[in-house]
């Protein structure tokens, strides 16, 4: 019978004319999103189950808390008090800071807010030692009981406990935030807590700097009576050596100016010294070549250039007197005598110009000697100026040092007592906390949305643990997972009322509903599974009993009979039988007769209502149905029945309760494997596939039975097969649609 409707692959987990032959990722992706819709959608009631339980302990136990209000002080902490006294007056810790020292020293702040120190002010402040209230002591009834704990109570852990710190980012703001019962109290701790830790760490301050002007007022005597013992020695040696100036670098430095001089002095006197002795030597060879007047001292001497002058003059006079009066006149004789005492003035002014020179020299040797010896003096000194200096400078770096110490402490001494006295802080309130005008916990919107995620998600975990621990097939996958085999096709749940008929005749009364689809779609994959080698003895099978073996054979059969193939059924399930029942036949004759040799093949096959389809019964129960299945006899028949018939359907019991499916399956073409959608276990499904393997039979696919096509979730057969039901139901030939 031929049909238009998409047949299943044997050997292919996709469905043939679907969209895409091959997965892509976005389509396995899909189908993975559907699968865990399904999931969720049928494990709704333990989803919903599980969040209104969640969300109503959640609201029960929100409603039930006892309310508290949160009230917030700011502060604003610097990381140092201003400096009032200008820049060289700073607090004793005052300092510049890292990044990392500026983390540390906020860390350290919050720590001092959160301290037992300000916890135990704050208490001492308030009386809260004996607020009973506060202390959460009210609910003791008994005055005696009440007595003991108020004793044993510690307020310091109970403030603390209601204590938070919260900084303001990228600021120097603090919040610190009280959370109490009573909303009063809880504005009143907050800025009792302010006050107390800006006292605290005044108080902190003030101490410090005590600490400090103490430490430093007796540093002062100590650095005292250093620097009297540091100047006494330095002044003994200083009467010791005769250092006469305030230090040795002032008498170095004078012996160095001295020394200095004298060096420039002697210098200049050799010069003059070459220079001379240059002269005196001119001067000599001067006198021995009679050459004096030659000499440059002698040309520039005005003596000389007078008498010179004077020479010349009374030369001319002379000339002209000669003239006048002849050689003999006395007044020749006169500018003769004249000429004659300037001519000596002249040679006796040239020796002493040479003799000057000499003289001279001599001189300049003489000074060279002296300032040699006070060269050398000054060197003396120096040398031992210097020998001096290595004792005197470690006594006077030591007195420099005791002073200059004694100084910064007197300066830091007068700076530590304005500071305390100034008393600045660098914690300062920037809001008060007031009164807060609600509970801040707790949240009920908060609380119940929390316990709504927090259900849904639970419900969510418990379905998925639910849908993991469920061992029952329920689709394709898991089907062709366990079995690891084709998968054939499903058959759909059939629902009718009793009146019509045997539910196995389904097929039968409505050839065109999606049950008979799905056979058909059954019946077509089995063709296909192997053209070269028909499977004509086929055993249907399952791993349990009331998994509708019996309706699949009779279904199967009708579809191979309906598409003109003569076929049989025969009832191998010597225990349970139920195929004479089906066809409304007798059970005195059947398979147990044949195999007794007490009645003849022909006589024990029945014809049935359907065209095409004969049934062999089971016959009589015998008391050994595995006996008989594993006799030459039963070979016999199966061989004979192969020969009459197209098709031969064996009705077989369960696998996994007797031995008989697999003496059966050895005899056979083929094996059909079936499960019950919602009941077959995964874990017997596989028993069953290894029990038949184990015998070497051929497992030829497997079928899902029973399927809910309502709850649509094994994907695109479902759809389809609901689909197509849906459609004939409008024509009026499907089944009724499920409610």
């Amino acid at each position: 019978m031929a049909t238009s409707t998409p047949q299943l692959r044997p050997l292919d987990t996709e469905p043939p004319n679907s969209p895409a032959t091959t997965r892509t990722e976005g389509d396995e992706l899909r189908a993975e999103v559907r699968r865990w819709l399904e999931i969720l959608l049928h494990r709704a009631w333990i989803i919903a189950a599980v969040t209104a339980i969640v969300f109503a302990a959640g609201a029960i136990r929100t409603l039930r808390e006892t309310k508290l209000y949160t009230a917030v002080v700011s502060l604003v902490i610097e990381l140092q008090a201003p400096k009032v006294l200008g820049d060289q007056v700073q607090d004793v810790s005052d300092g510049q800071a890292s990044f990392w020292q500026t983390k540390d020293f906020f860390e350290t702040q919050f720590l001092y807010l959160k301290s037992k120190a300000v916890a135990a002010r704050v208490v001492r402040k308030l009386g809260l030692d004996r607020d009973e209230d506060f202390l959460g002591l009210t609910k003791i009834a008994d005055p005696a009981e009440r007595a003991n704990a108020l004793k044993t109570a510690d307020a310091t852990v109970v403030l603390r406990g209601e204590l938070r710190v919260e900084p303001v980012r990228d600021s120097h703001v603090v919040r610190v935030l009280i959370e109490d019962r009573d909303p009063k109290r809880a504005a009143l701790l907050a800025n009792t807590v302010a006050e107390e830790y800006i006292a605290y760490n005044l108080d902190e301050k003030l101490s410090l700097s005590h600490a400090a002007s103490e430490w430093l007022h007796d540093r002062i005597g100590d650095l005292e009576k250093k620097l009297v013992d540091s100047e006494d020695r330095l002044y003994t040696f200083k009467r010791e050596n005769e250092i006469l100036t305030a230090t040795i670098e002032d008498s170095q430095s004078i012996v160095a100016r001295r020394l200095a001089a004298v060096s420039d002095s002697l210098t200049e006197v050799r010069k003059k010294r070459a220079e001379l002795e240059a002269k005196v030597n001119q001067v000599k060879i001067a006198r021995d070549i009679d050459a004096l007047s030659a000499l440059p001292e002698v040309i520039a001497s005005p003596v000389v250039q007078a008498q010179r002058a004077q020479m010349l003059t009374l030369a001319q006079e002379l000339a002209d007197a000669r003239t006048r009066y002849g050689e003999e006149h006395p007044k020749i004789a006169a500018l003769r005598e004249r000429q004659a005492q300037a001519q000596g003035t002249v040679v006796a002014e040239e020796s002493r110009l040479a003799r000057a020179s000499e003289l001279e020299l001599a001189l300049v040797k003489e000074t060279e000697k002296n300032l040699e010896k006070l060269l050398e003096g000054a060197k003396r000194e120096a040398y031992l100026l210097n020998s001096k200096e290595v004792k005197y400078a470690p006594l006077r770096r030591e007195q420099e040092t005791n002073a200059k110490n004694i100084e910064m402490v007197l300066r830091r001494w007068k700076e530590v007592d304005l500071s305390s006295m100034l008393r600045t802080n660098n914690v300062s309130v920037l809001d008060q906390a007031e009164v807060p005008g609600s509970a801040s916990s707790p949240n009920l919107k908060v609380a119940l949305l929390i316990s709504l995620l927090l259900g849904l998600g639970l419900g969510i975990v418990a379905a998925v643990i639910l849908e993991q621990l469920d061992d029952a097939i329920e689709t394709q996958e898991d089907v062709e997972r366990v079995t690891r085999t084709s998968f054939l096709g499903i058959i759909p749940e059939v629902r009718e009322p009793d009146n019509k008929g045997p539910v196995e005749l389904y097929v039968h009364r409505k050839p065109h509903s999606s049950v008979a689809e799905c056979l058909r779609t059954v019946r077509t994959n089995l063709l296909f599974l192997s053209t070269d080698r028909p499977l004509q003895k086929l055993m249907i099978t399952s791993s349990g009993p009331q998994e509708g073996k019996t309706t699949v054979v009779v279904d199967l059969g009708i579809a191979f009979a309906q598409g003109g193939q003569k076929t049989l059924l025969v009832d191998t399930d010597m225990r349970r039988p139920r195929l004479h029942k089906v066809f409304g036949l007798g059970s005195d004759l059947g398979l147990s007769s044949v195999l007794l040799d007490e009645k003849k093949l022909g006589e024990a096959l029945r014809q049935t209502e359907v065209p095409n389809l004969w049934v062999l019964p089971c016959g009589p129960i015998p008391p050994n149905p595995a006996e008989l299945l594993h006799t030459e006899r039963f070979l016999h028949v199966t061989q004979e029945l192969a020969r009459r018939f197209d098709r031969v359907l064996f009705d077989s019991p369960p696998v996994a309760a007797v031995t008989d499916a697999q003496i059966l399956a050895s005899l056979v073409d083929g094996v059909v494997l079936l499960g019950k959608a919602g009941k077959t276990s995964k874990e017997a499904l596989s028993r069953a596939r290894r029990s038949l393997t184990d015998v070497g039979a051929r497992l030829v696919g497997a079928v899902l039975n029973s399927v809910d096509l309502s709850r649509r979730r094994a994907g695109y057969y479902y759809d389809y097969y609901g689909r197509y039901g849906a459609y004939l139901d409008r024509d009026g030939d499907g089944p009724p649609e499920k409610k």
